[in-house]
């Protein structure tokens, strides 16, 4: 699967309905030209999962003997070898024609041993916490001088996010280690929770509240 490119390159004109987005991301070390800002979500969203081992942008086309063809937006591979093909298509774009596709799609990823899902966006609110911890996805240089302080805090169990925040020493670096340590879900906040000093974080393999 790290041998896929895409088949075929994005475009824009003037009558474009999406503007195309050159995404970093961590994953893969490196950029993914992407075709909206519906595929930007959906990839950041992979981007952070802990689970996911491999990203792919316009990764097949799909062609039937009537003459449809099809191109889906997004490969991912996850950590046990299973592939995960998506279209980022929103709810309101999602007529008659694009769910004939997308059944064909599912159909054809099925007899590969692949699996299909179509991405409509994330909520509000863990779309707008996404964007958050994303700003922290590059590793802070300090990462792992901070890395033992940070994660000796959680040792009894789930702390609230004012207690981790408190800890810094007003100079930000285990501030900023925090942030990235959520991005790679080492501690794990509820992304569709409105986070708040009261939120709980939880270290990867720690009890739940």
């Amino acid at each position: 699967m790290r041998d896929l490119l895409p088949v075929r390159k994005v475009r824009s004109a003037a009558l474009s309905r999406h503007i195309p987005v050159r995404a970093r991301v961590s994953t893969i070390g490196g950029p993914l030209l992407l075709e909206s800002g519906l595929e930007h979500e959906l990839v950041t969203w992979l981007d952070h999962r802990r689970d996911v081992e491999w990203i792919v942008a316009q990764p097949v086309r799909l062609t039937w003997s009537d003459g449809i063809s099809h191109c889906p937006d997004i490969l991912a591979v996850n950590s046990y070898g299973q592939v995960q093909v998506w279209d980022a298509r929103p709810a309101a774009r999602q007529d008659d024609a694009f769910d004939l596709k997308a059944a064909r799609t599912g159909a054809e990823c099925e007899r590969v041993g692949w699996s299909y899902s179509t991405f409509a966006g994330l909520p509000a609110v863990a779309s707008s916490n996404l964007r958050w911890i994303a700003g922290a996805r590059r590793i802070p240089e300090w990462l792992e001088a901070a890395r033992p302080a940070l994660m000796e805090l959680f040792t009894a169990g789930p702390r609230p996010l004012r207690d981790v925040l408190a800890s810094d020493d007003g100079r930000g670096f285990r501030t900023r280690a925090f942030w990235h340590l959520v991005w790679t879900e080492d501690l794990v906040m509820e992304l569709d929770e409105l986070w708040d000093e009261d939120t709980l974080v939880v270290a990867r393999g720690g009890a739940e509240a």
